[in-house]
């Protein structure tokens, strides 16, 4: 008789991505449009927010370590998704016009800002200086921390950099993972 596993293997003919009759769990992808940048930047925070509800669930066993790397990685491109949106929307009013394709190959939340907040100031310029502070200031942090959308994806690149290099020493910081602004 085979023991259980934890981790059981899949069955052979299992498909991933699969039909599903289940109205409740059923993903209409590119339903009304949904297959756009937004809708990707949204589906990031809304995981982030189930993410959050788990870990403070009354009850819950995960340690906030284990799930910090998938909550930081997923609001750090919510970050760049809404970024190049907001660059392609604000260049139809403020010249040159953007495409998708022209932001594709750049994941520097700091070069983003640096495109987006002239638009923003132009666009909106009774917005309070402050604000735009304090957004430029949660930017560059999580820049800091992963400039090219990597440390909180793998642990290390192909060259062998230690992106955990990049974060804050475990002995001198306590990251509050409740707290992390999104």
């Amino acid at each position: 008789m085979e023991a259980e596993s934890e981790f059981p293997w899949p069955k052979l003919g299992l498909k991933a991505f699969q039909p599903s009759s289940d109205e409740s769990t059923a993903a209409y992808l590119k339903w009304c449009g949904t297959a756009t940048i937004e809708s990707y930047a949204e589906g990031f925070i809304k995981a982030i927010e189930r993410i959050m509800m788990t870990l403070h669930a009354p009850g819950n066993q995960e340690h906030p370590d284990l799930l910090f790397y998938p909550i930081a990685y997923l609001a750090r491109h919510h970050f760049e998704l809404m970024m190049k949106n907001l660059i392609i929307q604000a260049s139809v009013l403020v010249p040159p016009q953007v495409t998708a394709a022209d932001l594709s190959n750049t994941h520097n939340l700091e070069a983003l800002w640096k495109r987006l907040r002239p638009a923003i100031e132009q666009l909106w310029p009774p917005d309070p200086k402050g604000d735009l502070d304090a957004v430029e200031s949660v930017l560059l942090e999580f820049h800091c921390l992963d400039p090219g959308g990597m440390t909180f994806r793998y642990d290390s690149d192909t060259k062998g950099f230690n992106y955990a290099d990049r974060l804050p020493d475990r002995k001198s910081t306590r990251l509050n993972s409740s707290h992390l602004v999104i």
